[in-house]
């Protein structure tokens, strides 16, 4: 029997805000796209954008949502391609891309679906250091349960399905994990250079701040990927008059997507 169903897929090239000097200033969501919520398609595109903050040559973002013949299988698609873009003249890269799918089948009465991600890091140049991500792109495919059992054991608590043995542990945020689909940070490091890696896909960056690479959410039945997430401005005990920062505080996203679905009720 068939079903409706609700589509839900997003993808965004660049957006965020920051503060500098007491002002706050946002970055729009650039090629930004969400699908329709009974499927179909989308696309986005920004050329030659230019700001004090995010300059690149193009970002393109697509979704879709289809259904196989007879309305049992569904499946929606979220991609983003950056190229040419650099970050506050100090972070570049020739191109970034993810591809964010999820399919789910009404006839196995899928819990969540299954899910799968693409992540490609092309010439990563950032305080005179080369950057390149090692995905595993077969992370996304864990469940839930997995994701969070996994982040769980690795803090040293046995796994549980909620309660407060979970509220203080570091990539976990009520029903939210957060993982990564890049497992290690090679980092060459050139004359000059001050960052500072923690072996597997953040780095610190004196003057920038903090960049998460290829980050994970996981919620029962969702995915979202973020290419890149940079924590602006000083960290936590950092000596403010050390380094200058291009900001003081803030957040950037760029190149995210996400994908899910939700069977609502049989069709008559």
């Amino acid at each position: 029997m068939s079903v409706e169903y609700t589509f839900n897929a997003s993808a965004l090239g660049v957006g965020g805000r920051y503060t500098q000097g007491g002002q706050e200033i946002v970055v729009p969501s650039l090629a930004s796209v969400a699908l329709a919520p009974t499927g179909g398609n989308g696309t986005a595109e920004v050329t030659d954008y230019r700001s004090d903050a995010v300059s690149f040559k193009s970002a393109r973002s697509r979704v879709s949502g289809r259904s196989n013949v007879d309305g049992t299988v569904f499946a929606c698609e979220s991609e983003i391609v950056i190229e040419g873009l650099t970050v506050f003249n100090k972070l570049s890269v020739r191109k970034l891309r993810a591809l964010v799918t999820s399919t789910r089948s009404t006839n196995r009465g899928d819990e969540e679906g299954t899910f799968s991600v693409n992540a490609e890091y092309e010439g990563i140049m950032v305080d005179n250091c080369v950057v390149a991500p090692t995905v595993d792109d077969a992370r996304c495919k864990a469940t839930y349960s997995e994701h969070r059992s996994q982040v769980l054991s690795s803090h040293g608590v046995p796994f549980a399905t909620g309660g407060a043995e979970s509220e203080d542990v570091s990539g976990l945020r009520g029903d939210i994990v957060r993982t990564s689909v890049v497992k290690e940070l090679p980092v060459q490091f050139l004359p000059g250079a001050c960052v500072k890696t923690d072996g597997r896909n953040v780095l610190t960056v004196p003057g920038i701040g903090r960049i998460y690479f290829g980050e994970l959410l996981v919620k029962r039945g969702k995915r979202r990927v973020n290419l890149m997430r940079i924590e602006l401005g000083p960290q936590p005990g950092e000596d403010r008059t050390a380094t200058p920062y291009v900001a003081d505080s803030g957040m950037l996203s760029i190149g995210s997507g996400d994908g899910n679905g939700e069977p609502i009720w049989p069709r008559k």
